[in-house]
């Protein structure tokens, strides 16, 4: 039955009966990306943060989001890793032979068909979004694909959870008549937009330039931000050695073995000390001291 402000809150409802049944809630998925691609006026540039989780634990702090696919179409993923691998994979593979059999080079919306048709033929089970972009005959073509199959041409896209910063960004200063210049600023602040407004998102920035002519440059801009400090005032994270330890926690994992014999002949040999000998009085069942022992009787 329906509220009378209008609202109707029998799913929560039914959603808390269901907890108190055992039946876990399930977790929301969550990417852990900002992603961000536009068109200039002559060319393309891509951007994606190089921050790897799982969950709330970073795994990597230098993962590659930028993958080729032909040598004129080029893609930015976002999604759970093995997914996103088996996806680029296919489309490259899908690629390769659509040139070997055209002899030319593929064009954009080939791969944007493919990668559509294969995530909608999963129906949403592969967690895979992509920003497709390429140059084909002078004319630049961005694509945003989504995980359950949907896909625009769109002249600026951002995917991953850090999106919405990015797209804030991207909304306020976009234009088609940007010089490469005013572009790449804008994609990378676009990024750490992205990168401030989501805590799975982070370290250093990936540019990737398609230009008009056909040439390709990408570039690796490292993190300026860590923790509100200058990045090259940060001390290089370094493996815990044991000075670095308490003394009390210092374990030396040394068998006598392997010790060298400098050590062994500075160590003193501890003698025991002599127990003198107690004369006990023997009984007369007591087996000898040197003799086998008696034999039982059943």
């Amino acid at each position: 039955m329906s509220n009378p402000t209008g609202f109707n809150f029998d799913n929560v409802r039914c959603n808390n009966m269901l907890k108190k049944e055992g039946l876990e809630e399930p977790t929301p998925f969550l990417t852990g990306t900002s992603l961000v691609g536009i068109i200039y006026g002559d060319g393309i540039i891509i951007g994606a943060d190089e921050r790897e989780t799982n969950g709330k634990v970073v795994v990597s702090t230098h993962s590659r989001k930028i993958y080729r696919l032909h040598d004129n179409i080029y893609c930015a993923a976002s999604g759970i890793s093995a997914d996103v691998d088996s996806v680029v994979y296919l489309l490259q593979s899908q690629l390769r032979l659509h040139y070997l059999e055209r002899e030319r080079l593929v064009p954009v919306v080939c791969a944007n068909t493919f990668a559509r048709q294969t995530l909608f033929r999963y129906n949403g089970k592969m967690l895979c979004n992509l920003i497709i972009a390429g140059v084909w005959k002078n004319e630049m073509d961005l694509y945003c694909t989504r995980f359950e199959g949907y896909s625009e041409r769109v002249p600026y896209a951002s995917l991953g959870t850090g999106s919405v910063g990015a797209m804030a960004v991207l909304e306020s200063r976009w234009h088609r008549n940007l010089c490469e210049g005013e572009a790449r600023q804008l994609v990378l602040d676009a990024v750490n937009a992205g990168i401030e407004g989501d805590p799975l998102s982070g370290n250093s920035t990936d540019l990737l330039i398609v230009r008009r002519n056909g040439s390709v440059e990408k570039v690796t801009i490292p993190s300026i931000r860590d923790n509100g400090k200058d990045a090259s005032k940060v001390r290089p994270a370094r493996r815990l050695q044991e000075l670095d330890m308490p003394f009390t926690e210092k374990v030396t994992y040394k068998s006598n073995a392997m010790q060298c014999p400098q050590e062994n002949a500075n160590q003193h040999e501890e003698k025991p000390e002599e127990v003198p000998e107690i004369n006990v009085p023997k009984r007369s069942g007591d087996p000898p001291a040197n003799g086998p022992p008696p034999k039982k009787s059943r």
